[in-house]
């Protein structure tokens, strides 16, 4: 588990992604998920009466925001990302700012719609490749000829 270089590695406060998500090295189709913890272990935080907000921001490529959103309790959250419509590989970013304003991140290297090209491969060529082993049966059998119209 790689965690940003942010006190969280002592276990005091910080976001990083799970290792569920880590380890998707490629991501085809609309949407996915990320699973990332917030940990909180300040003893301010465990105060019955203290309000702290998480603010979580996703990045890919470094500045394209594809998600938003605070939190008020640190944990487990998973959220479904929209995929980026190019192919690319690239860096996501998670990034977290508490309400001490202290930044915190984690980054990991997905790839987004690299092999889309197979699938498409296999619709083009999956007909044709069915034809071919049909004619070549075909040819094998006794039938008759068709008949020829002049």
């Amino acid at each position: 588990m790689s965690q940003s270089p942010t006190p969280y590695r002592y276990g005091y406060c910080g976001i990083y992604v799970l290792d569920e998500t880590r380890q998707m090295m490629h991501v085809t189709g609309r949407t996915f998920n990320i699973r990332f913890e917030i940990v909180d272990n300040r003893p301010v935080a465990r105060e019955p009466d203290y309000y702290a907000v998480y603010q979580v921001k996703i990045y890919v490529a470094g500045s394209m925001l594809l998600f938003s959103s605070s939190y008020r309790e640190p944990g487990v959250y998973t959220v479904a990302i929209t995929v980026p419509s190019e192919r690319f590989i690239g860096p996501v970013r998670v990034e977290m700012t508490n309400d001490q304003h202290e930044f915190f991140y984690d980054t990991f290297t997905m790839g987004f719609n690299i092999y889309f090209y197979r699938i498409l491969k296999w619709v083009v060529a999956g007909p044709l490749v069915c034809l071919v082993i049909v004619l070549t049966f075909a040819r094998q059998l006794d039938l008759p000829d068709l008949p020829v119209w002049r």
